[in-house]
């Protein structure tokens, strides 16, 4: 009887060991992750980075006239630095609004980077960019 019972007690300490190894890979200095656990900050806070957008956007006349609107998500790398780099309209709504939109963001303010398992690390974010025409005056 004590044999199946050490076997077992072997095999249990194997798996456990086993476990110990299996450690994943450290990530490559270069990689962007989408999800951390400290994500990127605009320096001086989300509200802040909201009014700067909200105060240095310009719609395009040419987008007006024709009365283009719509939500331009704006895709960006925050480096480990805090600058940005690879900006660009995600979904394309029109081509003026997206020029504004990328525009808008290059313009911002530098970012807090992301940390990872206490690492500061390179993030994917996205911002959308609204225009949103005035209804017309009666």
């Amino acid at each position: 009887m004590t044999k199946p019972l050490l076997l077992t007690l072997c095999l249990a300490a194997g798996a456990a060991h086993a476990q110990k190894r299996a450690m994943p890979p450290k990530p490559s200095a270069g990689q962007v992750y989408d999800s951390v656990a400290q994500p990127a900050v605009p320096l001086g806070g989300t509200a802040r980075y909201a009014q700067f957008l909200a105060d240095h956007q310009r719609y395009p006349t040419a987008a007006m006239q024709q009365g283009q609107q719509g939500t331009v998500p704006v895709a960006f790398v925050v480096e480990k630095t805090g600058s940005i780099s690879g900006v660009q309209a995600v979904k394309p709504v029109a081509p003026l609004l997206d020029a504004e939109a990328v525009r808008l963001i290059k313009s911002g303010p530098r970012w807090t980077p992301a940390k990872n398992s206490g690492r500061v690390v390179r993030q994917r974010v996205v911002v959308p960019v609204s225009f949103v025409l005035s209804p017309p005056a009666e």
